[in-house]
């Protein structure tokens, strides 16, 4: 089975997120629908929680996140029979350090992002990382670098098999997140996604593989994934994309009640 992990920059979004797992769990018939919710904290590509309050403080941001999240599963909300999961993503070793150090009780699991150091660094710390925490919270790690679409001079090459093996095992991560060729907020023109890969490695580490950049993938791939070892996708470029679509029609078609005939 391969879990979707939801990002949210926003309360719109948080609530989004609940209502569809409770309208799909009451759809199908599935009790305690499981899903994740996910953000990175100061994360330079997307620092969501810094974008969740006005005030673009990141502590603040990750508390409002958690906050909204216990009083949306109170016991007067339709939401609290979701089994639900919250984990930080692209947390960052230094610069999240007091939220890593102090705030894990209410998290799950946490994509521990060292990828942008040397391959040994990355390993080395995410190492000690994991033996820190091993039992507070389940560590996803970085292998390689995932690429921003549009934003990265430099295009994403697939992770070798030999060096996501040896991440997993020197490292001591529940999860690896290995470059499969997708990128970060990526169009339907760059499709690249690698299933063959990912079938590689997760014959040698097993099925523990999470997928960035679902943004590039098409309908037949996503079909796949937990066949091809992906346990977690994560989700966020099409949440915001498909509700500025619908916000803007919904504008367009009231343009004629919002401004006069002259403005339009």
């Amino acid at each position: 089975v391969c879990l979707a992990a939801f990002a949210t920059e926003n309360q719109h979004t948080t609530e989004a997120i609940l209502k569809a797992a409770y309208e799909t769990g009451k759809e199908y018939r599935i009790k305690n629908l499981p899903v994740i919710i996910t953000f990175p904290i100061t994360y330079s590509y997307r620092p969501q929680a810094v974008y969740y309050t006005i005030t673009r403080n990141a502590f603040l941001g990750f508390r409002a996140i958690i906050d909204d999240i216990e009083i949306l599963f109170s016991k007067d909300s339709p939401y609290r029979d979701i089994q639900l999961m919250i984990g930080l993503d692209h947390a960052q070793p230094d610069t999240d350090k007091e939220i890593l150090e102090n705030e894990l009780e209410k998290l799950a699991l946490v994509m521990y992002d060292c990828s942008h150091m040397s391959f040994d660094e990355n390993i080395e710390r995410t190492a000690k990382f994991v033996e820190k925490t091993r039992h507070t919270v389940l560590i996803e790690g970085a292998v390689d670098e995932i690429y921003e679409a549009h934003k990265s001079g430099t295009r994403n090459k697939l992770t070798p098999v030999e060096r996501a093996e040896r991440f997993m095992r020197e490292a001591g991560v529940y999860l690896i997140v290995p470059n499969l060729g997708t990128e970060h907020r990526s169009t339907k023109s760059k499709l690249q996604y690698s299933s063959r890969r990912a079938r590689e490695i997760s014959k040698k580490v097993g099925k523990r593989l999470v997928l960035h950049g679902m943004s590039s993938l098409n309908a037949h791939s996503l079909e796949n994934l937990s066949d091809d070892g992906i346990v977690k996708a994560n989700i966020w470029t099409v949440l915001e994309s498909v509700g500025g679509e619908v916000l803007t029609m919904e504008t367009v078609r009231q343009l004629g009640n919002l401004l006069s005939g002259e403005q339009i």
